[in-house]
């Protein structure tokens, strides 16, 4: 009979099994755990680069177009901004730029603890106290906009990692200037009731190229670095100063934002700079109200070189190269150049060859006095006119001016010409030696052989003298004639016509056209008329010439005229019966046809006013009395032919009027007339000449 084995596993056989599978899994769990954990490691990593890529692109972003950049690492509370330019501590610009936006590199706060409206535990990066962040904030007239900051990127970007941001600036090996950028975020880890950020995560280095500045730094795009480490050039917060806290954004102060918290600032500008006029002046001192002359140039553009050097000798012009005696102080002084300085800041003009100007500037010229003690020697000069052109006589014995000359400066200079006669009737020579004095007539100083000059007892400017001296000016008398004025026709004169006689100088520096200008001939005019029978009037002024010949006035050349000699001026009379009107005279001579014709016409159109007389051996006829219309033409052969009007040869046709006409004759133009003038004809064509006075 088959047996059937009913018996099972004992109690002993399945602790057994158990034990061996617990053993089994916390092999394969201590297998698994490793793992895990480098999963995870390598998750946090892949985040933190992708947070860390992200910031840097956003940065990338910001500045790589930028024209122009400022980088302040270290620096202590918030820099001072007016008109989006840097400010030095007595408020003047810095040659910097303009800047528009700012990248504050904020290692120290909790994030988003500087913003306004920061809720403490509203996101898990702010529970757990994570620092660290860049922040972009906008910069307006007033500042940096520390109201409206905001995390570059977004402040969930930053997750809940610790954040540690440096930057600086460099020069690439191919030239180029870039922004150095250095950033580590770090994963955090529970110590007790805190976290502490000291896990490793992301930690890299980028260089951000400033593209608009390596291609424009010609045009006033600059990239500066200052800092406090001693990396770049020094962090100078008189020059860079502190903004003061304008008490906007409660969170920036409480935080520490403008006390002693430090930071690194990137200041750029995003967008290509609109181009500005700005107003550079120049005033002859610190204090003067006008300036003497004012430029403009585009903002960030250095000051033109050929501005500089004209303003720079034009500074050194205002200096003194010889001492000057001051009698209020009893001592010797001499002025002396020290530079073209701006008003604000004391800088040198020089700076700004290279430098950009972003701001209205006032220069002036900086002169100090320096003083020396009483002279070794000195040159004393005496002239024949003092200030006020009344002569001392000759030999010269007026004190006009002393050149000190020490044993270490005896070159003198800028000495001035003698002050010279109010009639201008002499001619200033130069200065020579009291024992040489007079010179020999014709003896004159020769420009071109000063040393020679010298030797011969001439003073010469910039030239080296020893010992006490005196120099007497000397004087030529400048040559002339006398003008003597008279009546052509002594029975036209109801009075005497007495008017003193004129000294004319016929130098070379003197013309007929000085002679012309002078008020003589008005004032003279007037006494001829007051001297005149009644129904005259002044018609015209004669030279009369060496041979008794007469010429117009202004048609004599003085200057071939005999010195010392004494000429006739006549003065002419003429009717005076058409009173208003001005006189045209037609002489027709004896070379016209036995009839001509006249024509008097409007230049305008209008009606004039006007008369015309002949005179002739027949006497005188009124052919046209005074009448007002357009103008007439006279034509015919016979002055009797239809009551039509003609003229004779060799006689003389007056013509009055009131207004300017144009004046033809046997239909010929003659031209246009607007005050008294002579005109007659010569053989083929009518000849004009003007009446002087």
């Amino acid at each position: 009979m088959k047996k059937n084995n009913k018996k099972g596993f004992t109690l002993i056989e399945l602790v057994i099994v158990a034990t061996i599978m617990v053993m089994i899994m916390g092999a394969i769990l201590n297998w698994i755990r490793p793992m895990n954990r480098f999963y995870q490691r390598t998750q946090a990593l892949a985040d933190t680069n992708d947070i860390g890529s992200q910031l840097m692109d956003y940065v990338d972003d910001e500045l790589r177009y930028a024209t122009n950049v400022v980088v302040l690492q270290g620096y202590q509370g918030v820099p001072r901004l007016t008109n989006q330019m840097l400010t030095d501590s007595n408020g003047n610009a810095q040659p910097y730029g303009k800047f528009t936006n700012a990248l504050i590199l904020d290692n120290s706060a909790i994030r988003g603890s500087r913003f306004s409206g920061y809720v403490a535990d509203s996101t898990v990066s702010r529970r757990k106290g994570a620092r660290g962040c860049i922040i972009s904030a906008l910069i307006t007239n007033d500042g940096i906009d520390t109201e409206n900051m905001r995390c570059l990127g977004s402040e969930p970007l930053y997750n809940d990692y610790g954040c540690n941001f440096e930057a600086s600036m460099k020069i690439l090996e191919n030239a180029s200037c870039c922004v150095t950028v250095n950033m580590t975020l770090s994963r955090s880890r529970r110590v007790g009731a805190n976290y502490v950020f000291d896990q490793p995560g992301y930690d890299q280095t980028r260089d951000f190229e400033l593209v608009n500045v390596n291609l424009n730094d010609d045009d006033g795009m600059k990239a500066s670095f200052f800092s406090s480490t001693g990396e770049g050039q020094a962090i100078d917060y008189n020059t860079f100063s502190r903004a003061a806290d304008p008490g906007t954004n409660p969170q920036a102060t409480e935080s520490g934002m403008y006390l002693d918290d430090t930071f690194t600032y990137i200041l750029y500008t995003k967008n290509p700079p609109i181009t500005e006029q700005v107003k550079i002046s120049l005033f002859e001192e610190l204090n003067s109200a006008n300036p003497l002359e004012v430029i403009t140039v585009n903002a960030g553009s250095p000051i033109p070189s050929n501005i500089i050097d004209t303003w720079t000798a034009r500074g050194q012009s205002s200096a003194q190269s010889n001492y000057q005696f001051d009698s209020a102080t009893g001592k010797w002084k001499i002025k002396k150049f020290d530079g073209i300085k701006a008003r604000n800041g004391n800088k040198d003009i020089e700076e700004f060859r290279e430098s950009g100007v972003y701001a209205p500037t006032e220069f002036y010229i900086l002169t100090s006095w320096e003083e020396k003690q009483e002279p070794d020697y000195t040159l004393t000069f005496y002239d024949r006119f003092d200030n006020a052109k009344n002569d001392w006589g000759d030999p010269p014995s007026f004190p006009m001016v002393k050149k000190p000359l020490w044993d270490d400066n005896r070159v003198v200079s800028n000495v001035s010409p003698g002050v010279g006669d109010a009639n201008d009737e002499y001619t200033f020579v130069g200065w020579i030696l009291d024992n040489k004095y007079p010179p020999a007539p014709g003896v004159y100083p020769d420009p071109n052989d000063p040393s020679g000059s010298k030797a011969a007892g001439w003073f010469v400017n910039d030239e080296e003298y020893y010992g006490d001296a005196t120099y007497l000016a000397v004087y030529e008398k400048k040559p002339t004639v006398t003008l003597h004025f008279v009546a052509a026709d002594d029975s036209q004169l109801s009075s005497d016509f007495s008017v003193s006689d004129v000294l004319v100088r016929i130098d070379e520096d003197y013309h007929t056209s000085d002679l012309m200008a002078q008020s003589i001939w008005n004032d003279y005019k007037d006494a001829f008329n007051n001297a005149l029978n009644e129904g005259l009037t002044f018609k015209e002024w004669a030279f009369v010439n060496d041979d008794g010949s007469e010429s117009k006035v202004s048609d004599v050349n003085i200057n071939n005229l005999t010195a010392d000699g004494t000429y006739r001026i006549k003065a002419y009379a003429q009717d005076n019966s058409h009173p208003g009107m001005f006189e045209v005279t037609l002489y027709t001579g004896n070379e016209l046809s036995s009839y001509f014709a006249v024509q008097v016409q409007s230049l305008d159109g209008s009606d004039i006013t006007y008369s015309i007389v002949e005179e002739n051996d027949g006497g005188t006829n009124v052919i046209q009395p005074e009448v007002s219309d357009q103008g007439i033409r006279i034509n015919g052969k016979d002055w009797n032919h239809g009551g039509v009007e003609v003229f004779h040869p060799n006689s003389t046709i007056r013509i009055y009027s009131k207004q300017p006409f144009k004046l033809y004759v046997g239909g010929g133009e003659v031209g246009n007339f607007s005050t008294d003038a002579t005109v007659y004809y010569d053989f083929h064509d009518w000849q004009e000449y003007v009446t002087i006075g």
